[in-house]
């Protein structure tokens, strides 16, 4: 959200105040269409040049997995007198 110049409040783990929630959204759901090994292995590489030199002639590659992960489901209000 930085990037794109959208504003933002947080508070720990949670988003107290957005500038723009459906972009919000559509920056959120982005993060399900990416690729997300290609992308983790573009990191890898830059963190570890050696490591194709290092597995020539044994090709290892990474082996990517979440230890934990969480799913929210929010809820919005609109002013603090709702909430």
């Amino acid at each position: 959200m930085e990037r794109t110049g959208l504003a933002y409040s947080r508070r720990e783990n949670c988003f107290a105040r957005l500038q723009d929630v459906e972009q919000a959204q559509r920056l959120m759901d982005r993060q399900l269409e990416l690729d997300w090994p290609a992308a983790l292995n573009r990191i890898a590489r830059m963190i570890s040049p050696a490591h194709s030199a290092i597995f020539r002639d044994f090709p290892a590659d990474y082996y990517w997995s979440v230890y934990q992960s969480e799913w929210a489901t929010d809820i919005l209000f609109r002013n603090s007198a709702r909430l």
